[in-house]
């Protein structure tokens, strides 16, 4: 393993410390060698302060103290996203890497939204692209990022918790939890790490879930917005989801009357009563939401797979057998042609307590 990729997998380690805080901005990190030798390194930690370049910059300068300004003068600088071009709420990095005078940068993905290369690339500053294998570590990390910056709405993932029968409750209600202690941990970092926190009317009614992340090993996040599709305005405003420990948002076909202060509402377009739910999903990513957990009944699911919304399922299997009288996730998927010509490809497949998570991404017909 040479220099370069080891300096580079160092910095998207870097870039996954700052995965509860730095939404909507992108996860980055940085690593600055000078001579084959790491001087400095930093990360983008919170939305709203410095970058992960300037972090890496600081840090050369806590180490070095008045002689970092000729250490980074032919240095090389990794970080695992295209530099920022543009002021926004901080300045530019590419303006600063280029008046320090660095010799190289090397880059694990490209930023559409930015034009750093080009101008790195004019003023004589070597740009080189990382290893594939990187680039690909390197999109994964922000793909939510991406999916906004491409495709106008956030990056959807389906969790969906199973028995080995595929059964998702009992008709009767009473088994509330099929998955593991650690499995239902695990959710909650889940919810920690998504914008959003996407769910129906039914869902609410029959489960009166509060959608907050809890029991974090940490406690620097920001709590996911709830977004609830109640095309009928039928919550009457004593469900949790209308506590003050997240936002709440209800995307409904009118704006009731008598409106509860703790929430707000957005209209959508409908079809038998039934919102556009790819609508919704764009209207979340022009306000910079980069990712959305579905955590719904079958009905949403169904909805968001006959639009293509969904990128992403996460299955959490338990090992139980529901037998008679469960409600099976699978039943759907036979009713409809569509569903069932989907293929899944196995992402990633990992023990968690008892329980089996499965990670999958749907191919689309």
């Amino acid at each position: 393993m040479d220099n370069a990729f080891k300096c580079m997998q160092h910095a998207l380690s870097l870039a996954k410390k700052g995965k509860y805080l730095v939404s909507p901005n992108p996860l980055v990190g940085c690593v600055i060698t000078k001579n084959q030798k790491i001087i400095g390194e930093g990360w983008h930690k919170k939305v709203g302060e410095n970058h992960a370049e300037i972090n890496a910059i600081l840090n050369v300068k806590a180490r070095f103290g008045d002689n970092y300004l000729e250490l980074l003068k032919g240095s090389t600088v990794y970080t695992t996203l295209e530099p920022c071009s543009t002021q926004g709420k901080t300045g530019s990095c590419t303006n600063t890497l280029i008046n320090l005078k660095i010799a190289k940068i090397v880059i694990a993905s490209r930023d559409k939204s930015q034009n750093s290369i080009k101008k790195l690339l004019d003023i004589g500053i070597k740009v080189e692209e990382a290893d594939h294998t990187l680039q690909y570590e390197a999109h994964e990390l922000n793909k939510g990022f991406f999916s906004r910056i491409t495709k106008g709405r956030p990056f959807v993932t389906c969790k969906v918790g199973l028995s080995n029968d595929g059964g998702i409750a009992l008709e009767n209600k009473e088994s509330k939890w099929i998955t593991c202690e650690e499995s239902r941990k695990d959710v909650h970092n889940l919810r920690a790490q998504n914008d959003v926190i996407y769910t129906g009317i039914g869902t609410i009614l029959s489960d009166n879930p509060e959608l907050t992340a809890r029991n974090m090993d940490t406690q620097e996040f920001n709590q996911p917005l709830r977004c609830i599709i109640d095309a009928q305005n039928k919550m009457i405003g004593t469900e949790k989801v209308f506590n003050n420990k997240a936002k709440t948002l209800i995307f409904c076909e009118k704006t009731p009357k008598e409106q509860k202060l703790s929430v707000k509402y957005r209209e959508s377009s409908s079809k038998n009563s039934k919102l556009n739910l790819s609508e919704t999903m764009m209207w979340l990513g022009k306000r910079n939401l980069n990712t959305v957990l579905v955590e719904s009944g079958p009905g949403i699911i169904k909805s968001l797979i006959n639009e293509n919304l969904v990128d992403q399922f996460i299955f959490y299997i338990a090992p139980k057998i529901l037998g008679n009288g469960r409600i099976n996730f699978l039943d759907f998927i036979h009713k409809e042609p569509k569903l069932g010509k989907i293929e899944l490809i196995m992402k990633v497949i990992e023990p968690i307590g008892k329980d089996l998570k499965i990670t999958a991404i749907p191919i689309y017909s």
